[in-house]
């Protein structure tokens, strides 16, 4: 599963109010024709508020201190509206729909995990800086990109994807030292000349190995 379906409580509703609410003006970005509203910034940023505790890029940002917080909350926030956009982009041209019936499953489920938990759920949402509706939403997004992602990762392009990130996935590590030359003040340029003939010949003896 991609990142971008990972848990990331953030008001996916705020896009529909920025419509309801924005001027021209207020744009911050653009995704193809889809505009990027300040009040959605605004919105993210109340809940981000709201979040006091929560985990993510955008909570630690909300809770950064010195001048450049805002410009910082700011970039992330904007980034996770663009994600959004262009996922629900794709989404809505692969004409995949989900039906109320499977949000309130999942919902459920969440409720159950919470109650386990020992937490009421109004205070869990509390937490999290969000509310029911936004949680619907997000949950909502996630069946969806599921729908979209899995028929996709098939066995070829799982291995293809290992393959091209092997050193990310299986922990390889690289042991890597550098060579200094310091040339002779006192040959002028002769010295820095004569070390980076030596520096040539120990390039060529590394590319062969």
């Amino acid at each position: 599963m991609c990142a971008a379906a990972g848990w990331v409580m953030v008001a996916t509703h705020a896009v529909t109010l920025a419509v309801e609410e924005s001027q021209p003006t207020d744009v911050v970005a653009t995704v193809g024709v889809a505009p990027i509203f300040r009040s959605e910034l605004d919105e993210l940023r109340r809940r981000g508020a709201g979040a006091g505790g929560g985990r993510g890029p955008l909570a630690e940002a909300a809770r950064m201190g010195g001048a450049d917080r805002e410009l910082w909350f700011e970039a992330v926030a904007i980034e996770q509206l663009v994600d959004q956009r262009l996922l629900r982009a794709e989404i809505a041209r692969e004409q995949i729909t989900v039906g109320r019936l499977d949000v309130d499953a999942r919902l459920e489920v969440l409720k159950k995990q919470v109650a386990d938990r020992g937490l009421q759920w109004d205070r869990f949402l509390a937490q999290a800086g969000t509310d029911e509706r936004a949680v619907r939403e997000q949950i909502q997004l996630e069946i969806a990109l599921d729908r979209l992602i899995r028929p996709k990762l098939t066995a070829a392009v799982i291995a293809s994807g290992f393959e091209r990130h092997r050193r990310e996935i299986d922990g390889t590590r690289l042991r890597v030292s550098h060579v200094v030359l310091r040339p002779d003040a006192a040959l002028g340029q002769n010295g820095v000349n004569a070390l980076l003939e030596r520096a040539a010949l120990i390039r060529r003896d590394i590319l062969q190995g």
